[in-house]
Parts: C-alpha cells; sequence; structure tokens
C-alpha cells in the first residue's frame, strides 16, 4: 500500500556507492553524522569482517536500550550501510547524548552519538483503500509529530505531477479524501504516485516526503489535456476543526466554550476545560419550552424553541432594546408549534430570560458524539469510559425522532419509564423529553427483562430521541447503572455537564493506528475486544491475546464480531461507511 522510505532503501542506495573489500580487523564504524535529527534519515556506514547477522542499537547514558536500528541485519564482507531517522516505533529520542552500538556474534563496537532537535514526521499515514474511483474516494488518514506545512500532489505514469492541496498538519489526525479528478475531471485510468510533502513552519524548509502508489479505476473516463499542474483543488483536508457553531456566520472568542471548541474527543484538555465552563440557559422551568424570534420583537416569526433550565444558548451580542441575539439547536418536538427538529438557529430572545449558571457536579461529565455513536465519560478532567449508545433515528415521517445536539445539564432523575411497549431504566433528563436511560428492553412473560431487539442497535441509531447507553459493564465496570448511581443523588443542585457534538456532513473518523492492538481469545471466542480484559469473557481465558490492527481482514480474524461490553476499535469498512455517509457537499 506504500512506497518504504526506511532502512531498505537507504541500504540499496548507500550500500551500492561504497565498493565492498576485506576487512581483517573486524566490526569498524566508517561514518556518520555528528548528530542525528529525529524525522530525518542519515546514514550509518560500517564494515564487517565476515558475513552474518549484526545488530545495531542506540543506548542512553543509563545503559537502557533508547532504540533498536536493526535486530539481525545480514552484514556482509566490507562496508554496509543502515539509515535511521532517530526515532524508535514513531517516537522522536530525546535531544542529548547516547551511545550507537554495533554487535556480532564475536564482537561489539560502540560510539558517541547525539540527538539533536526533531523535525516534523508522519505519525501517522493510513490507506482506505490503493484504488480510487469517483463513487469511491480514497480517505487517508494522516498526523504529524509537530504542526507542519502539508502539500499533497499526484504524479501519473507520464510524469505530470497535479496539486491536490496544501494545510497545515499537525498530532491531532486529519483525514484526506480524493476521488481521482482534478479540476472536475477525473484522471486517465492508471498507477500512480501520491506524494505527501511536510515542511517546517519557521523555515519552510522540507522535513519529510512520504510516496504512495494508488491506482485510478473511473472506467476509462479521462481528464482532458488541459488539467495542468496549477488545477484547483480537489482533494479536501479535513482536521477535526469542526466545532458545533460550524454553521455559524459569527466569530466566537468565548474562552473554553462549547461553540467553539472543536468536537475531538482526542484533546481531553480542552475537552474537560469546556465540560466545565458555565453556559447560559433560559431561566424556566425544565419542562418549559420559550421561542427564538427572527426578529427582536415578538410579533416577528417564531424560527425555534429552547428548553429552559438545562439547554443552553450561545449568546452573541445583548442588544439595547432588551434582546439578545443568541444561536443555538432548536429543541423541536413532534407537538411542538415550531417545527425546526434539530436546526441551528440564529435569532433572538428576552434579554432577561437569560441566566448563566455553571456545572454543580464537577467530578463527571459528559460528551455524546452523534457521529460516533459513543458516550464519553469524563471524572475530574480524565475520559474514564467510553460507552456504546443509540441516538435518534429520525425518518421523512417523524423527523422530530433526531436527537436534538447542543449542550445540557443533566437536571433530574426520573428513574423507570415506559416508552411503547418498551421499558427503560436509569431515566435522566436532559432535554424537556429527551432522556439518558440504558438500552430499553421487553418484559418477559417469566419477569426476566429481554433485550433483543434492542442490545445488538448499540453503537448505531436506534431511538425516538432519547440517548440510549449500554447495561453491559465495560473492563472497568461502568455501565448506565454505574452512572445512574453516582450521580443522580441530589442532581437538581449538582447538575452535570452533558454535551451532544452534532454529526455535521464533512466530519469523519479517523482510522485508527495500524499498530493499535486489538484482542480476542485464540481458544475458540467470537468476539474481538477493546482491552486484555472483559466482562463478557470467562477468567479463565484471560488475558486475551492480541494482534494489531492491521491484521484484522486476515482470514484468522476477518469473522471476530464486536463485543457488545467493551466498545471495541471498528472495523476499516465500517469506519469507511460512516465517512461516505457523512462525505461533504
Amino acid at each position: 500500500m506504500r512506497k518504504i522510505l526506511g532502512i531498505i532503501i537507504v541500504v540499496s542506495l548507500v550500500s551500492g556507492c561504497f565498493p565492498a573489500f576485506a576487512q581483517e580487523d573486524g566490526l569498524s564504524f566508517v561514518r556518520f553524522p555528528a548528530s542525528f535529527v529525529p524525522g530525518s534519515i542519515s546514514p550509518i556506514v560500517f564494515t564487517s569482517p565476515a558475513e552474518g547477522p549484526v545488530k545495531l542499537e542506540v543506548i542512553d547514558l543509563s545503559g537502557n536500550t533508547a532504540a533498536v536500528i536493526s535486530q539481525s541485519y545480514e552484514a556482509h564482507i566490507g562496508e554496509n550501510a543502515l539509515g535511521w531517522d532517530g526515532t524508535y516505533y514513531g517516537e522522536a529520542l530525546k535531544e542529548g547524548a547516547y551511545i550507537l552500538r554495533l554487535s556480532s556474534a564475536a564482537e561489539t563496537i560502540s560510539a558517541d552519538i547525539t540527538i539533536g532537535g526533531a523535525l516534523p514526521m508522519f505519525t501517522q499515514v493510513y490507506l482506505s483503500d490503493t484504488v480510487v474511483t469517483v463513487d469511491h474516494p480514497l480517505n487517508i488518514t494522516l498526523s504529524a509529530s509537530m504542526p507542519a506545512d502539508l502539500t499533497v500532489i499526484v504524479t501519473g505514469p507520464d510524469g505530470a505531477a497535479y496539486p491536490l492541496g496544501s494545510g497545515t498538519l499537525s498530532e491531532t489526525p486529519a483525514t484526506m479524501q480524493w476521488d481521482g479528478r482534478t479540476g472536475g475531471q477525473s484522471l486517465p485510468d492508471g498507477d500512480y504516485t501520491l506524494e505527501l510533502t511536510l515542511k517546517e513552519n519557521a523555515t519552510g524548509n522540507i522535513a519529510t516526503i512520504e510516496y504512495i502508489d494508488l491506482t485510478i479505476a473511473n472506467g476509462g473516463e479521462s481528464a482532458s489535456a488541459s488539467v495542468a499542474s496549477d488545477t484547483p483543488m480537489q482533494a479536501s483536508i479535513l482536521p477535526h476543526d469542526f466545532t458545533p457553531a460550524y454553521p455559524s456566520e459569527h466569530t466566537c472568542t468565548h474562552e473554553n466554550c462549547y461553540w467553539n471548541t472543536p468536537m475531538d474527543i482526542t484533546n481531553e484538555k480542552a475537552v474537560w476545560d469546556m465540560l466545565m465552563a458555565p453556559m447560559w440557559v433560559i431561566n424556566t422551568d425544565q419542562k418549559k419550552q420559550v421561542k427564538m424570534y427572527a426578529e427582536p420583537d415578538d410579533a416577528s416569526e417564531a424560527i425555534a424553541v429552547i428548553t429552559g433550565a438545562s439547554q443552553s444558548v450561545h449568546v452573541l451580542e445583548n442588544l439595547d432594546n432588551g434582546w439578545s441575539l443568541v444561536e443555538t439547536y432548536s429543541s423541536s418536538f413532534h407537538d411542538s408549534a415550531v417545527k425546526a427538529w434539530n436546526v441551528f438557529s440564529t435569532g433572538y430572545i428576552k434579554t432577561n430570560l437569560l441566566v448563566e449558571k455553571s456545572p454543580g457536579n464537577k467530578e463527571f461529565a459528559m460528551v455524546v458524539d452523534k457521529l460516533t455513536q459513543r458516550l464519553y465519560l469524563f471524572r475530574d478532567g480524565k475520559m474514564i469510559a467510553e460507552l456504546l449508545c443509540s441516538t435518534g433515528l429520525a425518518n421523512q415521517k417523524q423527523p422530530y425522532n433526531e436527537t436534538r445536539s447542543g449542550e445540557f445539564f443533566l437536571i433530574s432523575a426520573v428513574g423507570e419509564f415506559k416508552s411503547d411497549n418498551l421499558r427503560c431504566s436509569f431515566g435522566i433528563r436532559f432535554n424537556s423529553g429527551d432522556l439518558l436511560h440504558e438500552v430499553p428492553h421487553l418484559d418477559n412473560a417469566d419477569g426476566t427483562n429481554n433485550y433483543r431487539n434492542t442490545e445488538p442497535k448499540l453503537g448505531t441509531r436506534a431511538s425516538h430521541g432519547c440517548i440510549r447507553i449500554q447495561r453491559l459493564k465495560n473492563p472497568d465496570g461502568i455501565n448506565m447503572r454505574w452512572i445512574w448511581d453516582n450521580i443522580y443523588r441530589g442532581i437538581a443542585s449538582k447538575t452535570v455537564k452533558f454535551v451532544v457534538w452534532e454529526d455535521y456532513q464533512g466530519r469523519q473518523i479517523p482510522l485508527p493506528d495500524p499498530d493499535a492492538k486489538v484482542y480476542y481469545n485464540p481458544d475458540g471466542g467470537a468476539n474481538y475486544h477493546a482491552r486484555e480484559t472483559c466482562q463478557g469473557v470467562k477468567d479463565k481465558y484471560l488475558p486475551l491475546s492480541s494482534f494489531p490492527y492491521s491484521e484484522f481482514e486476515t482470514d484468522r480474524y476477518a469473522k471476530l464480531t464486536p463485543c457488545q461490553y467493551c466498545a471495541p476499535l471498528r472495523r476499516v469498512a465500517e469506519i469507511n461507511a460512516i465517512n461516505e455517509a457523512h462525505q461533504g457537499e
């Protein structure tokens, strides 16, 4: 799927420049740079008196192994060369003094080296496929070791180069999409090379280049000869910079504000700071709603409704006439006079209705992401659990089933309630008729609970607007009952911040790192898991064995199904299906 720019290519290029010759004095270093720069490949040239395996490693001054450059390189007689980029498993070594050690079966030699400041380098380059078509665009997930300038070009078999885009890449993964077209026209079918170049922000110097082989297969449709190197960008670089106020025309400068905090669950500190920030709510009963107007006049058109006490609004401006310009998602329900189902709306409400409140509970907070269909539970600044959930499944007849996004307080403990023929336990209100609750069940004739039709749908949209949470305990024993037991007492005064992220078109789920671990029971287990322990596996089979995510689709693991206890990683095909459904217009 990718060209390798590591040791093998460097060996091939460098060793070809130095003729082999007999050496009787044993192993010896010929040359290497005085200082290695992480992110830049440098040759290490040495001589060997005999053929056979050698180990090349870097040792810190405490005697610990800092990096293994080659565990067992087959040296030949004479000069040899290995390339190293100053990293180990993708992580740059810290600046400072080290020892370069070369060992064979007969002897070991050492030399002093230093590691300098790091250059930007790719920490993740992962492809959804290597065949590109208009119907099945290529998704590439990228991240860098530090902020750097990224440029992307594609080179055809005739050497013609087509720029696809540029932007800033950082530690936060970004997704690039390309459908094989430039200037609105498909490039001719054939083999191409995608060239990803990282440059230092400060100097503009090239830090690293990654090459990826691709095939365009659009059924023979070809681009016209007018497609040239200055063709406008057709690929879209989609970093995780979507915010809840993404559709807004207004600029927000509020600190730690829900509305301008990127919807990126990997930025734990930013998310926690947002979850602890105060918010503006309507000062009325939690089951009442007020209207938002198109103009600062209650005789103008009502364009949205807002739930009292629990739903926040983004205050943009307080006018001198007693009105405030605000924005939020409309909380229209099936019986609302204003039919604006989850519409992001900007309009006016009376200023005297607004009151600023902070979360009463400073220990717990939660995020539900409609894109991933996961609930993320935070405690004292750390995310402690990722649970499966189901938000609303809207349709043409019932658009009001869409779960309303926004910033809320979990404001009252409802407990068990019925929804049609289903029974829902541990209900906690956050938006009038919308509650957080355990995945619902049917009552069996013998008095037991039947989850057969609802539990398998967790992780996908399935509800009438409420948010269903898994009942099965994750490896740490956390489920909806655990949440209830820890927050329901005194919740009216100890309100919990609870936010729902909208799955805007263009938002994407990044593909996991190929080296990420997936766990399974090799003794006939049918599921795959998130961790080496799981409440759904008998103790005698623990700890579970692991395999890298990159081997997911091999014959050995292809039939494993996801565990319903531990919310494991999704397969590439599932992520691609979600991302394709959310491609930007």
